[in-house]
């Protein structure tokens, strides 16, 4: 959709919530034990950003709690592949 003078737009919507889904992986590897990168904004823009689908990889906890109760994906597709109903169990559990 073209964008318009009068229009208006979330950070937590469309190209905007990519951006947070980027900045939370950069600040959960910021945060690791032996970071590849440092990003120390990243947490504070997703966290200014509240909680949304982003969270789930800015928190590490939470991505293991969801993998354990709702699995990885079925062998064929790889071991480290996330099944698709993670991904709507974890948008659930964000918002």
């Amino acid at each position: 959709m073209p964008r318009t003078d009068d229009d208006s737009w979330d950070i937590t919507q469309s190209v905007g919530a990519t951006a947070l889904g980027v900045a939370a992986a950069r600040a959960a590897e910021t945060e690791s034990e032996n970071p590849l990168i440092n990003d120390p904004f990243a947490r504070v823009f997703v966290d200014a950003a509240g909680e949304g689908m982003w969270s789930v990889y800015a928190n590490p906890g939470l991505l293991a709690e969801l993998l354990d109760r709702y699995g990885r994906a079925a062998p064929h597709e790889g071991e480290d592949a996330i099944p698709p109903t993670f991904f709507v169990s974890a948008q659930r559990r964000a918002t």
